[in-house]
């Protein structure tokens, strides 16, 4: 093994003397210097300081949703979903859920007609209800009505006597087969993605159908 002594006499001899002239490249007509010497022939440079730790990246906050004030928050109140979203029935789970969670559902048991209509629809099909539109005030159907010329003006949501409502892996059309064959129901609209039903009086007996 290479001694400690060996070393640093190589280095020694390696190194030009302070005192002594730079040697010159003939060849090329230009001088050598300590800088030109090849490291592996340069000893190691010291340590200065201790190592530094790195610090770990600072974690972000995380964002907080903005609160709600005012006429804002006066709306949300109204539109607030019912607890009787959550009841369970007769130990078969929820009569009905909310698409949304801003539907409001807390009157639709004081229509008998449409309330026993609903029940009879989860009982049949053995799934709640996603109600996507339950009661309307006047002027939010005033609203959607500027939106849409599907909405009327008269609306039986604002009677509290209609849902719009969907059943998960049932289609449009079944939920509205089945719906027509009660009694309790009056009208029937089919939409894309929503059944209608309301307890309006039958003309003649049938159901009015859109």
């Amino acid at each position: 093994m290479t001694s400690v002594c060996e070393i640093m006499f190589a280095i020694v001899c390696v190194l030009p003397r302070p005192d002594a002239p730079e040697p010159q490249d003939f060849q090329h007509g230009r001088s050598t210097n300590r800088a030109e010497i090849p490291a592996m022939f340069l000893p190691p440079l010291p340590v200065v300081g201790p190592l530094i730790a790195m610090k770990p990246a600072r974690k972000q906050p995380e964002r907080r949703r903005e609160s709600v004030s005012g006429e804002g928050l006066a709306v949300l109140a109204a539109y607030a979903p019912s607890r009787s979203a959550g009841k369970v029935w007769k130990g078969q789970g929820k009569l009905f859920t909310l698409s949304d969670g801003n539907e409001k559902t807390g009157c639709l048991h004081k229509d008998k007609r449409l309330y026993s209509a609903m029940k009879k629809i989860r009982e049949h099909f053995g799934k709640p209800l996603e109600i996507e539109s339950g009661y309307r005030s006047p002027a939010y159907n005033a609203a959607l009505r500027k939106r849409s010329k599907k909405v009327a003006k008269n609306s039986y949501h604002i009677r509290c006597a209609a849902i719009d409502f969907r059943i998960r892996g049932v289609s449009i059309k079944a939920t509205a087969r089945y719906a027509a064959t009660l009694k309790e129901v009056g009208g029937i609209g089919t939409y894309r993605t929503w059944v209608h039903i309301d307890s309006r009086d039958r003309k003649n007996g049938r159901v009015t159908f859109w």
